[in-house]
């Protein structure tokens, strides 16, 4: 699934227009970031060198091809809406792994920076959720929406961030966002 350029292709599916068995090439920061995080808990399972390499070429297409100026991440080359949460959640997330098993402190500087990025574009300040899309896709009707899974990834990058910067307003923003989570609008439903 490791494409030659760096990053990962999206999923096993049908090959473009033949109907058969392949690989979907696309290539997305969210599946990247996931992949990434994956392929550094093998490398840190089992040694191999090669597989750190494979993470940080990947983590570095990411940067180059799906990077935005200000730290996040949009979820292709071209996209009609966003930025999406679960590309830079994923992005960051993958950023710590790769911190955390190389001890390499760029990597935990790209984290607190997704994470930043994060804070000032998802957080819903009414509720201190997070919203799913600064702006959705034309081809989806209504406003963002606070995704329950997206919002637990994101108060545990919060709160692992706080633990490994001991920056404040990571803690701050983790204990929010459980505040959501534990409201009784979310237990509820």
């Amino acid at each position: 699934m490791a494409a030659p350029d760096g990053g990962f292709y999206t999923s096993m599916g049908l090959e473009e227009r033949a109907g058969k068995p392949g690989i979907d090439k696309r290539k997305y920061a969210r599946e990247t970031g996931m992949a990434i995080h994956a392929v550094v808990a093998y490398y840190e399972a089992t040694g191999d060198a090669s597989a750190m390499a494979l993470a940080k070429r990947a983590a570095e297409w990411a940067i180059a091809e799906r990077g935005l100026a200000d730290g996040g991440f949009r979820h292709a080359q071209a996209v009609s809406g966003g930025p999406y949460l679960s590309d830079s959640l994923a992005m960051a997330q993958a950023f710590v792994s790769l911190y955390r098993a190389s001890a390499e402190r760029h990597w935990l500087a790209r984290a607190a920076a997704t994470a930043d990025f994060i804070a000032r574009t998802f957080v819903e300040p009414q509720t201190d959720g997070f919203l799913n899309a600064q702006r959705p896709a034309a081809s989806v009707a209504g406003k963002p929406i606070k995704q329950r899974e997206d919002n637990v990834a994101a108060v545990r990058l919060f709160n692992q961030l706080w633990h490994l910067t001991g920056r404040a307003g990571f803690r701050e923003l983790a204990e929010a966002g459980m505040g959501y989570l534990a409201s009784p609008a979310v237990m509820d439903a």
